[in-house]
């Protein structure tokens, strides 16, 4: 182990505690902050001594989770509700003026997210469509609520 890191002889470090703070937990921190990987240690014990490390790293555990079955569902279900009840939306203005032209707006910005759904949504990706998606569906409401 002393090895790998570049500390073999080195005599300054009396106990594993030190050679952890001084060496091991700086690199691990380093590793994480400035690449890809992810990586931890596991101290390898013969009773209560310290015998060893078992290095760990992983590229998985940095990457965005992917969005939820519920996310993506609930997408789906305001962009299907906007698109199939966007006309009855129009003809509820009755004729062409500015509220009907912000509605459409509005409704186009709803039907633009529908691009955005992909089979690589991420979680964090898929809950900023849905503040966008419930934003555009209170001011489609209130468009309404002051046409009538």
């Amino acid at each position: 182990m002393l090895k790998l890191f570049s500390v073999e002889g080195v005599s300054s470090y009396k106990d594993s505690a030190q050679f952890k703070r001084g060496v091991l937990d700086v690199a691990i921190r380093e590793i994480n902050q400035y690449t890809e990987l992810e990586s931890w240690y596991v101290e390898k014990k013969k009773g209560r001594v310290i015998v060893g490390f078992d290095l760990h790293w992983s590229v998985a555990s940095k990457q965005e989770t992917a969005a939820t079955e519920n996310q993506l569902k609930e997408i789906t279900t305001i962009l299907d509700a906007v698109e199939v009840d966007m006309w009855n939306y129009l003809e509820e203005l009755g004729e062409m003026d500015l509220e009907k032209l912000h509605l459409m707006n509005i409704i186009q910005k709803v039907l633009k997210c529908r691009v955005e759904v992909t089979t690589t949504l991420t979680s964090i990706k898929a809950n900023e469509i849905l503040q966008r998606l419930k934003g555009h569906l209170c001011s489609l409401q209130s468009q309404l609520d002051d046409a009538r």
